[in-house]
């Protein structure tokens, strides 16, 4: 098991050395000048020339690119061209918007996913079936940010359930706080993975509860809980989980998207923002997190295996 989790944490680095590479070559393909952003507006040549040799740009690409690698390994992003700030604090103080946002969702998905496709997979061609295909078709079929406002303008808006925008940390406005700050953006946010999970899962129950093991275990007088929980749902898990690490990439791109209809500070925002300006170290620093961030759940993902099916052990 060890080696197995070994070879995964191994094959990241790989990936994150071609992923540094293709972003930092596509920030300087991009149209704009570092050095005349860094320089400021009313910049003169000689003063942008002396920005572009402080910044090093004046090196060649791949010299350039070595030292901004040796930097990221040694913990440092570099600065960012408008605000001067150093990329890492503005990437650890959005994180946590961002995480708290994608772990909610995340939650939502799974808790109604997991309800809606156990219910549905137990009774194939019932009315409980029908209904929840039919909500399941409906939540892939809607757009995050069409949901997101809908969610404003109804539930927000002219019902007053909850805010229309903004972030509130649980150091700030304490647990309920934070938690009414983005219900809304981790529904609609969640909706969309909710319903491949309902979809996945209720295929995966009816897959298995027609196996002969199933069967047997049924006819043996087992607890119908027993045999839903501990056989029925761990044998259809696999595909399940893979869904769900499949979807998180999604998550955490369309948290772009609804944490600018919120007004959410979090990553999602930072990134807008930061491409808008051509604020090129902020977007290097956003990929890279990002993807460390998928490849670790896919890590996750791959390791939860050995735990679902014994196979993988031996493999």
């Amino acid at each position: 098991m060890v080696t197995i989790v070994g070879r995964r944490i191994v094959a990241i680095v790989p990936v994150l050395l071609i992923v540094s590479f293709l972003t930092f070559s596509l920030t300087y393909l991009v149209p704009g000048d570092a050095a005349s952003i860094a320089a400021g507006d009313n910049a003169s040549a000689e003063q942008i020339e002396l920005v572009r040799r402080q910044l090093g740009l004046d090196r060649p690409f791949l010299a350039q690119y070595a030292s901004w690698l040796w930097h990221v390994v040694q913990g440092g992003l570099g600065t960012s061209l408008l605000s001067s700030r150093s990329v890492l604090t503005s990437l650890t103080e959005a994180l946590p918007v961002t995480l708290s946002l994608t772990l909610l969702a995340m939650l939502f998905a799974i808790a109604a996913g997991l309800l809606l496709g156990i219910v549905a997979g137990l009774r194939p061609g019932s009315a409980l079936d029908r209904i929840a295909t039919t909500v399941a078709s409906l939540g892939i079929s809607m757009p995050s940010f069409w949901l997101a406002l809908i969610l404003v303008n109804v539930v927000a808006l002219q019902l007053g359930l909850a805010p229309v925008a903004g972030y509130t940390s649980i150091a700030e406005g304490g647990l309920t706080g934070w938690f009414q700050h983005l219900l809304l953006p981790a529904v609609a946010l969640g909706t969309i993975t909710a319903a491949e999970l309902t979809r996945q899962t209720r295929a995966g129950v009816v897959d298995v509860s027609e196996q002969d093991y199933i069967r047997t275990a049924v006819a043996k007088g087992l607890p119908t809980r027993l045999v839903v929980v501990k056989h029925t749902l761990k044998n259809a898990a696999i595909p399940v989980v893979t869904v769900l690490g499949l979807q998180f990439g999604g998550l955490v791109g369309g948290a772009i998207v609804i944490e600018r209809i919120f007004g959410l500070p979090g990553l999602g925002t930072l990134a807008i923002d930061s491409v808008l300006n051509q604020d090129f170290p902020v977007v290097q620093g956003l990929v890279l997190m990002i993807t460390l961030f998928v490849l670790l759940v896919s890590l996750l993902v791959d390791t939860s295996y050995l735990y679902f099916n014994p196979k993988v052990r031996q493999s």
